[in-house]
């Protein structure tokens, strides 16, 4: 989901870890029920997480996820989602103790704008108080336990970015970093790609995060500020670039595209007539050859975007 901005020119991509905090939110919402497209929630984090924990931990993100769920039962605030923008650390949070949100000053935060825009909403004030009741758990846990299992999908994610650049050229200047529990989805914030990554709990490949991330670069430089109309031209233009891409990629892809829960964006577009009836059942009954149905429907983009 994008927050706006733009990514650079080409050049080389080296995949980055995330920061501790934005591990520990996605970590958090991997565990919240959601309806909307935004929703991290994935179940097989959570069985695998669950056997990491102590069991105090363990309750109170029971609980927290609880309290998130009917808080935002009709759907969470849409800035939610940049939360992993508001501290840059866990050292950040940390500094700010058990602070209410409501008493926060902005230069207390990397993101005063998002602060400013959802600290009053429902259920972010114990959203904050979850992340902090877990931070002096999760730190040292992710520090310890998940290196190995972070070096190695670094590693394997890079390489495939190698081939997305090329397919992709402005990617080049993208920070894209790998967030632990994001799993096969992917995140656009203003200044970087956060998508998932290769772990012993999820069944993924280098490829997949590479695919995410050109598809958050294509949102990004969409040139549309709305979701539906961002989303849409990602999709089928990153479809288009696929046809060039090497057949183990472009195989990702499909298996992507196919996974894909279409229905609501569908219907936006129908709605704004876009798409036709028979265009939107065409594609959301699509399985294999819904990447192939919506590079035909891709607009010429230019060579670098």
């Amino acid at each position: 989901m994008p927050a706006g901005g733009q990514v650079g020119l080409a050049g080389p991509v080296v995949p980055q870890l995330t920061d501790d905090f934005t591990d520990l939110v996605v970590h958090v919402l991997a565990h919240v029920r959601l309806r909307e497209a935004g929703s991290l929630f994935d179940a097989k984090y959570g069985a695998w997480v669950a056997e990491q924990m102590p069991p105090a931990e363990r309750t109170r993100l029971r609980e927290g996820a609880a309290a998130l769920e009917r808080a935002w039962a009709r759907g969470a605030p849409p800035l939610v989602h940049a939360w992993p923008e508001v501290f840059g650390s866990l050292d950040e949070l940390r500094a700010v103790g058990g602070e209410e949100l409501s008493t926060l000053d902005p230069a207390q935060v990397r993101a005063p704008a998002v602060l400013e825009a959802v600290r009053s909403a429902p259920g972010v004030e114990r959203l904050h108080a979850v992340c902090g009741a877990l931070a002096p758990w999760f730190g040292p846990w992710r520090r310890e336990a998940l290196a190995p299992a972070q070096a190695r999908g670094r590693a394997e994610v890079g390489r495939w970015l190698e081939e997305a650049v090329e397919l992709q050229p402005g990617l080049g200047a993208a920070r894209v970093e790998l967030a632990f529990a994001l799993g096969g989805r992917g995140r656009a914030f203003r200044r970087r790609i956060v998508v998932g990554m290769p772990a012993a709990w999820n069944e993924l490949d280098g490829r997949t995060p590479a695919v995410l991330a050109m598809h958050e670069h294509a949102v990004l430089t969409s040139g549309h500020a709305g979701y539906v109309e961002a989303e849409w031209a990602a999709l089928t233009r990153l479809a288009a670039t696929m046809q060039r891409a090497s057949e183990l990629l472009r195989r990702a892809h499909g298996r992507w595209s196919a996974s894909l829960g279409l229905g609501p964006l569908l219907d936006a577009l129908v709605r704004a007539g876009r798409l036709t009836p028979e265009q939107r059942s065409a594609l959301h009954e699509a399985g294999h050859d819904r990447a192939e149905r919506l590079a035909a429907l891709a607009e010429p983009v230019s060579a670098t975007a």
